[in-house]
């Protein structure tokens, strides 16, 4: 039902926009399917090959997993735990992160239809730079708490060291989604859909040779293998395309000390309040002191800088102000 109610709901504002734009600029109907179908089907035959390589490795997944010596019901079971329970929690912020790298698509195809460099360079800059900050913290929280997230929300103590397990590759998962959208939107979905293709290939392949021997750890090392290889790929692309320099100390290190510190922080002052991470109250308490200092710190040491808070100021207020940051503002 949802997956019926989205496509409706995009068709009509499909409409609404093919009738508007095309009415103003008096562009002709033909050529512009013409150009739709050059990109949408290399796109739809990329994604159906990967659709099919995604079954294939979560068939070959569990037979890896008995034939390491498990059970068929330990083997679905471990899986489970770490495929349908682990991740998900692991995942569900990127939610955030991705509607915001979405909503930047067509703004890079803009500046790349007008050939402009700079504004391309420093947007995907910025870009990196918060989706960075932001798998940073998030990948702090879900370690230091690992254990009390599984716990509460699943009840499982297995699914807990999954968590902890796969906490440090948030940063990889995350950046990929916002590098993939600059990619997108600079006309390069053909290559971000066959690096995906890639990914999976050498999933299954892992899966084949890497499962049976290792059980559950061989498909943590495929997962950070093939996450490594997506976002490595990806990102080399982007910096080629855009011509952006990253800043390690900046971007990635300034973040880990913050969350470092705030994770501590909270920890040392929610035992002299007194407060336990038991239950639902103490565990949300504690992440919200965290997160708060998170971001305290971020502004503190000037990881978060005046460009940055610019550009988040202009992005959510509004167009014009948003347009006069990518004017102004200087990135190497």
């Amino acid at each position: 039902v949802s997956e019926f109610f989205s496509l409706a709901l995009s068709y009509i504002l499909y409409l609404y926009d093919r009738k508007k734009l095309i009415g103003a600029s008096r562009i002709n109907d033909r050529g512009i399917t013409k150009k739709l179908l050059l990109i949408s089907l290399p796109v739809t035959v990329s994604a159906c090959i990967r659709s099919a390589l995604s079954m294939l490795q979560h068939v070959l997944i569990p037979k890896g997993l008995k034939a390491s010596g498990k059970s068929w019901s330990d083997a679905l079971s471990s899986y489970g735990a770490l495929h349908g329970m682990a991740m998900p929690l692991i995942l569900f912020p990127s939610a955030f992160i991705g509607a915001f790298a979405g909503l930047l698509i067509p703004e890079v195809s803009e500046f790349c239809v007008q050939k402009n460099e700079k504004r391309l360079r420093r947007v995907s800059y910025r870009m990196l730079s918060l989706s960075l900050f932001f798998s940073i913290g998030v990948s702090g929280i879900m370690l230091f708490y690992s254990e009390a997230l599984g716990l509460l929300i699943y009840k499982s103590s297995e699914t807990a060291s999954y968590v902890k397990i796969m906490a440090p590759l948030i940063p990889v998962m995350y950046i990929d989604g916002a590098v993939d959208a600059i990619l997108k939107g600079s006309g390069h979905q053909v290559y971000s859909m066959n690096v995906n293709i890639l990914d999976t290939l050498t999933a299954c392949l892992f899966a084949i040779t890497l499962i049976p021997k290792m059980g559950i750890m061989g498909y943590v090392v495929s997962i950070y293998a093939t996450e490594i290889l997506n976002t490595t790929l990806s990102l080399s692309k982007m910096i080629a395309v855009t011509g952006m320099r990253p800043k390690i100390f900046h971007q990635v290190i300034m973040p880990l000390l913050c969350i470092i510190g705030a994770t501590n922080a909270s920890s040392i002052l929610m035992k002299l309040l007194s407060i336990g991470s038991v239950g639902g109250v103490g565990l949300a308490t504690q992440i919200i002191f965290t997160s708060f200092g998170y971001i305290m710190l971020l502004f503190i040491t000037k990881t978060v800088g005046k460009d940055e808070k610019e550009f988040l100021r202009a992005a959510l207020l509004s167009e014009r102000r948003y347009n006069e940051y990518i004017e102004k503002t200087n990135i190497p």
